[in-house]
């Protein structure tokens, strides 16, 4: 068995790290905000967060209130945030379904062929 160990990285290089993607796509986002994403940064310095908790982000507008700006504060919780987004647009079925056939997938599968075996999964 594989194990994977990941070093946090201090929260300054992350959060520079951050502002690089923020830079990069031209985004802006207001200084309470910016405090959700240092207090989230804080909680966990790993880069795969540091980019999930930049993925969150997208989405925000400057003008949205706190209440809207909640992150997760582990890379579990992001990305089980990430796939309750997901069925709430999609469906709890198809994507339990969709990720059960890319789980099953030895050697992973194209776009292509996700569509066609769902096409042909009839409680799909």
């Amino acid at each position: 068995m594989i194990t994977f160990s990941w070093t946090p990285a201090p929260i300054v290089i992350c959060f520079l790290f951050f502002l690089a993607f923020v830079s990069f796509h031209f985004f802006l986002f207001n200084f309470l905000q910016e405090g959700v994403v240092k207090i989230a940064l804080a909680a966990c310095s790993l880069p795969l967060f540091t980019k999930l908790v930049f993925e969150d982000i997208k989405r925000w507008k400057s003008y949205h209130p706190l209440e809207l700006t909640h992150l997760q504060h582990t890379v579990g919780g992001t990305i089980n945030k990430l796939f309750d987004k997901i069925e709430k647009e999609h469906g709890r079925l198809l994507v339990s379904h969709a990720l059960s056939y890319i789980a099953a997938a030895r050697a992973g599968l194209s776009e292509g062929e996700l569509e066609d075996i769902l096409s042909i999964d009839d409680e799909v």
